[in-house]
């Protein structure tokens, strides 16, 4: 039987706001808004509910290179590409690349070695803002949306180890359809209800921590914005996240 919380889970009451500095890709997501802020370098992300803040994050890059095009009165966004044997591939930024590789390329897959060397990257990027986020938020408990790749699995276990904070399993992945295969964020909520769970027990026996959340690549949002909305509920607290990228159209 459905938690009567996630049957009650509207779309509609989210948003999510990313501040950055940078130029921002026009999406058709409305429940995801990008607000210029010129003191801000990353991807500073904000994740409400209704009137509630549920989560505040920070993305390290975008997925993808783009640019924002004007033509007829209308202002697009145009994956950058570059010319390879004849043909136009999509331009993909340094961390972006490296996600990439690491989601797609299986036959064959890459190396070990090269593999530890990227979740490296993204662990030491992340672990640049630990000190302060440790600071101001007592009784941190690190955690991860599972992946088949194990890519969000691996960043929480090494920034687990570097910071000496306990990594619990308290978000579990059911069957669900691959989020990348889902264009809308109505849809994505819908999957990621069926899609994630929360582990109960766990969150009941330690109801006074707050979790950061790692995960590999944000699309629409509809993913992160579920987890922080039932851990919210068990919780009624703010939550954090970090992410590696953010996909560009969605």
């Amino acid at each position: 039987m459905k938690n009567m919380s996630e049957e009650m889970i509207d779309f509609n009451k989210f948003k999510i706001e990313i501040y950055t500095n940078r130029e921002t890709p026009i999406t058709k997501n409305v429940n995801l808004f990008y607000i210029k802020d010129e003191t801000i370098d990353e991807l500073f992300v904000k994740v409400y509910y209704g009137e509630m803040e549920i989560g505040q994050g920070i993305v390290l890059d975008f997925y993808k290179e783009f640019v924002n095009i004007e033509s007829n009165g209308q202002v697009f966004t145009q994956i950058k590409t570059f010319p390879f044997h004849g043909s136009a591939k999509e331009k993909y930024t340094h961390l972006g690349n490296q996600i990439y590789q690491l989601k797609y390329l299986k036959n064959p897959p890459v190396a070990q070695s090269k593999r530890e060397l990227y979740i490296n990257e993204f662990v030491d990027n992340i672990n640049i803002y630990m000190p302060q986020l440790l600071e101001i938020t007592p009784n941190l408990k690190l955690a991860y949306i599972p992946s088949s790749l194990l890519v969000p699995d691996d960043i929480a276990k090494e920034l687990s180890r570097l910071n000496s904070l306990t990594l619990e399993s308290i978000i579990l992945k059911n069957s669900g359809i691959d989020s990348k295969n889902i264009t809308t964020f109505e849809d994505g909520i819908k999957n990621s209800i069926l899609k994630y769970s929360l582990n109960k027990k766990l969150l009941n026996f330690n109801s006074t921590n707050q979790y950061i959340i790692i995960d590999d690549v944000m699309g629409s949002g509809s993913s992160i914005a579920t987890v922080l909305k039932k851990l919210y509920d068990m919780t009624q607290k703010t939550n954090y996240f970090f992410i590696v990228a953010k996909d560009v159209k969605r």
